[in-house]
């Protein structure tokens, strides 16, 4: 049985809906991905891709997407280069996403630890 032009057109309007919908979903994907591991919460992310935190938190969990995670060492030394820098407690702690209490902490403990100067 031989289709119609109309029946083709159809079937290819259908069928590119399709694809267009496909393309549609990696893209959010990979968005969610992005704004996941650079810390976003699953409101924010939601906000920003117009889809509910659930249907976030429910992709991550499925994809088991994960946060980038940044060795604690590392951010120390951040924060005191940030720290010499003329960077406020708060300023430090919003960069790398720690509590201002946190760089208090390590400020602290690296005083505490260094010699005393004579």
């Amino acid at each position: 049985m031989k289709k119609t032009s109309k029946e083709i057109k159809a079937t290819i309007k259908v069928l590119n809906k399709e694809l267009e919908t496909e393309l549609h979903k990696e893209k959010r994907a990979e968005k969610i991905k992005r704004y996941f591991t650079i810390g976003l919460t699953y409101v924010e992310i939601g906000k920003l891709l117009d889809v509910s935190s659930r249907t976030i938190q429910r992709y991550i969990t499925a994809n088991e997407v994960k946060k980038e995670v940044i060795e604690p060492k590392a951010l120390q030394k951040k924060a005191f280069e940030l720290s010499a820098k003329g960077f406020s407690y708060a300023e430090i702690a919003a960069k790398l996403r720690v509590t201002k209490t946190t760089v208090y902490n390590w400020h602290r403990k690296r005083k505490q630890a260094a010699p005393p100067e004579k």
